[in-house]
């Protein structure tokens, strides 16, 4: 949470409106506080080129159709260069993904996001033993 609320407003974010029905669901005060903290952000679109790759993604990194949006959330950031793609969730997206996809991308000359939890773009910070 210390990315969303004192590190991001030093990025150019995006997000896409699957991000936003994500971020939409459960708890109705968690949900407020996580649409409060997206406001403002620039929406990409999701086109019919994004749809194929993402849908190309789904079989290719064995995706489960519960976890289909996170073919969308790389295949935007693929299609508009966006340098990373911020998740808390490596269930279906940790390294064996990147090697996946950076194998892909390479031989299709696509460009190709890096996969990072936000926490790991923080800043150092000084801790008092």
């Amino acid at each position: 949470m210390l990315f969303w609320e004192e590190e991001r407003h030093k990025y150019d974010l995006c997000i896409s409106q699957d991000v936003l029905d994500e971020c939409g669901k459960g708890d109705s005060e968690v949900t407020r506080r996580r649409l409060e903290l997206l406001e403002g952000i620039r929406m990409l679109p999701v086109t019919a080129e994004v749809e194929n790759l993402a849908s190309i993604y789904k079989d290719l990194l064995k995706i489960p159709d519960r976890a289909k949006a996170d073919c969308i959330h790389l295949a935007i950031c693929v299609k508009w260069h966006i340098d990373y793609v911020l998740t808390w969730n490596f269930a279906h997206m940790g390294i064996n993904t990147y090697i996946k996809l950076r194998e892909y991308n390479d031989q299709h000359g696509l460009w190709t996001p890096v996969l990072i939890n936000p926490e790991d773009i923080l800043p150092e910070r000084e801790v008092n033993l």
